[in-house]
């Protein structure tokens, strides 16, 4: 698993040397295969979100690249996994190419990380699934709602959002 996390990390390092305005979605993932295969590491997924953070068109990384091009003041959001011998390594980083950060795109920034240090705060062998939803809730506090997974596994893991379990609480959902 360190390997793969290895590779995968030599593709987003390669996406942050390499990417730039007027490559198409096709061509960040041929970065991404590029960085791993010559260390015999294969692409079990990349996905790309490329939009402009002033208007933003969608909010998750689409599961297949098209010939979008990047343009200035694009945010390129990713998932991208390299494998190694049927092991896997995810990382989720965000680029940024071009113009100024905007307000929105910085307080989704500092929520995922915040969010992120929460999370790894509490996890651990035997966390139990409520902990781990309820260190997240400071993505609901910020203003924001989970419209993907929040995290997940091989193992699965998809979880009921903080309001949902708030109004479980409250007797709303049934169990």
């Amino acid at each position: 698993m360190r390997i793969a996390a290895a590779l995968t990390d030599l593709a987003i390092e390669g996406l942050r040397r390499e990417a730039r305005p007027g490559m198409t979605e096709h061509e960040l993932g041929a970065i991404c295969e590029a960085a791993y295969h010559p260390h015999g590491g294969v692409t079990y997924i990349h996905y790309f979100l490329v939009t402009p953070m002033a208007s933003p068109e969608y909010c998750v990384p689409r599961q297949f690249t098209s010939n979008r091009k990047v343009r200035p003041g694009d945010v390129i959001a990713t998932e991208i996994t390299g494998s190694i011998l049927r092991t896997s390594g995810a990382d989720p980083p965000v680029v940024h190419r071009g113009g100024r950060t905007t307000p929105l795109f910085r307080k989704l920034y500092d929520t995922a990380e915040a969010a992120f240090d929460a999370v790894t705060r509490v996890i651990r062998h035997g966390t139990k699934m409520q902990e781990i939803i309820d260190a997240a809730c400071v993505i609901e506090d910020a203003g924001f709602t989970v419209y993907d997974d929040l995290m997940h596994g091989f193992g699965g893991g998809y979880f009921r959002r903080c309001s949902d379990r708030k109004a479980a609480r409250r007797g709303l959902f049934q169990k």
